[in-house]
């Protein structure tokens, strides 16, 4: 497992990650509605999972996707202040997984701030490791805000 600080991109836009619009979960393979709910984290895992087996995704890669989706679908499940549902969209390309992450809440993770380091995150607290995950793990990621909500977005290397 390689350790490193990921680039982060936020805009105020809704322009979607790596160019290509969102589509809509009837029409995308690899999409899944779910609701604002705590069951939501435990469905998103499984569905990456079986959806990264199915396109042949090392192991490795579909472990670290699902550490991550648990994250991020947990932060909008925590955090979202829509009851609209929230829409998980995997995609793979040659070289790499993107997974992202709909909620109907526009509002942006905290960027005013660097992630802390693990060094100050104390042992007995139970959140605040959602971003540090993400900036050590994922190759890039970001969030793009909207009218409909906001998109957050990691990708991997395969």
């Amino acid at each position: 497992m390689h350790h490193r600080t990921a680039p982060y991109v936020a805009t105020e836009t809704a322009t979607p990650p790596l160019g290509a619009s969102r589509p809509p979960p009837t029409v995308s393979p690899g999409a899944l509605m779910l609701p604002v709910a705590g069951p939501s984290v435990s469905e998103a895992r499984r569905h990456v999972k079986q959806t990264l087996r199915e396109r042949h995704v090392l192991p490795d890669v579909i472990d670290t996707a699902c550490l991550l989706v648990s994250e991020v679908v947990g932060n909008a499940v925590r955090h979202a202040r829509s009851h609209a549902g929230i829409e998980l969209c995997i995609r793979t390309e040659s070289a790499r997984v993107m997974v992202s992450v709909h909620d109907g809440d526009p509002q942006l993770p905290d960027q005013c701030k660097a992630p802390p380091g693990i060094e100050e995150l104390g042992a007995e607290q139970e959140s605040g490791r959602g971003l540090l995950l993400l900036s050590s793990l994922a190759d890039e990621w970001g969030a793009q805000a909207g009218r409909s909500g906001k998109d957050v977005w990691f990708t991997l290397l395969r």
